[in-house]
C-alpha cells in the first residue's frame, strides 16, 4: 500500500523486477508480487537508493558527480556480494551503507565543483590529504554530519566511517563490520575506476582484500573477480531503472 502511493517507487520496482535477475519468474505486472519476489529489505534499499539518486541526477552536470554517482551504486551492490558471500553482515544493510559511504564525496562534487575539482588534480594517491587541504575536514565526516542532519538511521551513521583492513579485527562490532564491508566495496570501485593497467588493477584489488584478512574472503569459493563481474553486470541491468 505504501509503495503504491508513490507512483514513481511502483513503477521503478516493476521495471527492476522484470530486468534478467528475475525473468525465470515471468513477467510481474503488481506491486504485491515485485514486493513478494524481491523481499522487504530489497524493496527498501531500492527506496533508499532513490532517495539518494533522484535527488542527485537532475544535477548531474559534472564528470566528478556521475563518478561518485556510479561508484556509489557500483560499491554498493559489490558491498552486497560480498556480505552475502562472506555472511559477515546483512546483505541489504550493507547495500545501504555502501550506497551512502561516500555521500560526503557526492555531496562536494554537487555543491562545491571547484572544489571537487582541485582535489581531484591532486592526484588518486594523495586524495585523503587533499580533501583535508582544501574542506578542512574529510568526506567521511562531512557525509556523517549530513546523514544525521537528514535523520538518517544512527546504525547508518556508525557504519559511514571508513574502517581499513589494518583496523578490521576479529571482535568488530556490526556496525563496524557494515563500515568494513563498505570502506572494502569503495576501495575496490575507486582501484577499478584508475587509468591503471588490469594487471596493477588486480594487484591493488587483491592486496585490498588481503589486508582485510581471511573472513572478508568468502566461503563459498567465489573470488572475489567473480564477484565484480557480477556486480558490474547488475549495475548494468539497474541503471536501466536508476
Amino acid at each position: 500500500d505504501t509503495v503504491l502511493q508513490d507512483y514513481g517507487l511502483a513503477q521503478k520496482l516493476l521495471r527492476l523486477v522484470n530486468t534478467v535477475a528475475y525473468a525465470q519468474h515471468g513477467q510481474v505486472t503488481t506491486v504485491s508480487r515485485a514486493v513478494l519476489l524481491m523481499g522487504f529489505d530489497r524493496v527498501r534499499s531500492v527506496a533508499l537508493g532513490l532517495m539518494l539518486f533522484e535527488k542527485l541526477q537532475a544535477e548531474a552536470k559534472t564528470p566528478a558527480l556521475l563518478d561518485a554517482l556510479n561508484m556509489s551504486f557500483y560499491s554498493a551492490i559489490l558491498g552486497r556480494s560480498i556480505a552475502e558471500q562472506t555472511a559477515l553482515a546483512d546483505k541489504e544493510e550493507t547495500f545501504i551503507t555502501a550506497l551512502f559511504h561516500n555521500l560526503g564525496r557526492t555531496l562536494v562534487a554537487l555543491y562545491l565543483p571547484a572544489e571537487a575539482k582541485a582535489i581531484h588534480s591532486e592526484g588518486a594517491q594523495h586524495q585523503d590529504f587533499a580533501v583535508l587541504k582544501v574542506l578542512g575536514m574529510s568526506y567521511s565526516s562531512i557525509g556523517v554530519s549530513v546523514a544525521r542532519a537528514l535523520n538518517l538511521p544512527e546504525k547508518l551513521l556508525q557504519s559511514m566511517n571508513r574502517v581499513t583492513g589494518a583496523q578490521s579485527h576479529a571482535s568488530m562490532t556490526d556496525e563496524e563490520k557494515l563500515a568494513a564491508l563498505a570502506t572494502l566495496s569503495n576501495g575496490v570501485a575507486h582501484a577499478l575506476a584508475t587509468s591503471a593497467s588490469p594487471k596493477v588493477k588486480k594487484q591493488a584489488i587483491d592486496r585490498l582484500v588481503k589486508s582485510y584478512g581471511a573472513p572478508f574472503k568468502g566461503h563459498d569459493g567465489k573470488t572475489m573477480d567473480t564477484l565484480i563481474a557480477g556486480a558490474e553486470t547488475e549495475l548494468h541491468e539497474h541503471s536501466k531503472t536508476f
